[in-house]
């Protein structure tokens, strides 16, 4: 194949999907300080997807993962000798009509100058930006003490409960009213909510729970409250991958109380950085992270389209 074209993952050979996935993983490596494993063993299936094939190589693609029913796409990602020729865009197009007729959610990370988000919005998507934090230990943000809420503790920490309690149902109520809560599937019910949570503690993400980092914030009755819950990405870097507090304690200093334990934490235990993406429209959370010393490192989106019904003859 002379000419480039995009085909299915499987289609292309197994040596030129694993140069390119070799690409793709160091980045996540270098960029997000992430040691994802996304090359299959010798035995294992290729991963499900799309790539830019031409003369014999990949050049880049996007990986679907979640159901037949309603997929999660992952990408477009390209490796460096294919950006800036509109590639991004023409995959991200091909994303869009390939899962046309399904429910949709897609997660990019802006590796490059060029965004898939206007190409998934021309498609129909709904789209938030988001940004890619990091705060380094090397850094001089305020001390962890300014952090925490002045005055009376709005609420106790505890450790993360054995079996995750029912954390899932306040993980839902904590995001009903906010962008991503009603955007992303993730978040539509306490179920979904408990079974990404157990995910996270499993390790699900690619990463290890971090047990030291992670809490819960119950108040005065020990009614859980709030929750952080982070996952160690790489040597000495944790990733805060939810905090989340109920609308009704919200303001009370609740979130603050959580991050001042991740920060005093992972200081006291040798981490040398701390990662979290966060939506860039809530701007009082981005202020708030930036005073923190979070530093955005790369940008990036989530978008979602409804499935629609077969018509006019097209199954």
């Amino acid at each position: 194949m002379d000419t480039a074209a995009i085909v299915d993952i499987a289609r292309a050979p197994r040596p030129a999907v694993q140069r390119w996935l070799a690409v793709y993983e160091r980045e996540w490596r270098q960029r997000l300080w992430w040691n994802r494993n996304l090359i299959p063993g010798a035995n294992g299936p290729p991963p499900e997807g799309r790539c830019l094939f031409v003369g014999g190589e990949v050049g880049g693609g996007y990986l679907r993962t979640g159901s037949n029913r309603a997929p999660i796409l992952e990408g477009p990602h390209l490796v460096p000798e294919w950006r800036g020729r509109g590639w991004v865009s023409q995959l991200a197009t091909d994303a869009a009509r390939e899962s046309s007729r399904r429910t949709t959610e897609v997660m990019t990370i802006a590796f490059d100058a060029e965004d898939a988000g206007p190409a998934f919005v021309a498609a129909g998507f709904g789209w938030l930006r988001r940004e890619f934090r990091v705060r380094e230990r090397s850094a001089s943000p305020p001390p962890s003490a300014s952090v925490r809420p002045r005055g009376q503790a709005p609420a106790r920490l505890m450790p993360w409960p054995a079996g995750g309690g029912d954390l899932g149902a306040l993980l839902h109520a904590a995001f009903l009213d906010t962008p991503d809560g009603q955007s992303s599937r993730l978040y539509r019910s306490p179920t979904r909510c408990a079974l990404y949570l157990d995910r996270l503690v499993r390790g699900g993400e690619g990463a290890l729970f971090a047990t030291a980092i992670s809490r819960i914030a119950v108040d005065e009755s020990g009614r859980a409250i709030g929750l952080l819950v982070a996952c160690s990405t790489a040597p000495r870097t944790v990733h805060v991958a939810q905090v989340a507090v109920l609308a009704e304690a919200r303001g009370l200093g609740v979130g603050r109380l959580l991050m001042a334990h991740a920060l005093e934490a992972g200081d006291q235990s040798g981490v040398r950085r701390l990662t979290l993406f966060n939506t860039a429209s809530q701007g009082a959370a981005a202020a708030w992270y930036a005073r923190l010393g979070f530093r955005v490192m790369l940008d990036a989106g989530w978008g979602w389209r409804a499935g629609r019904p077969a018509s006019d003859g097209q199954r």
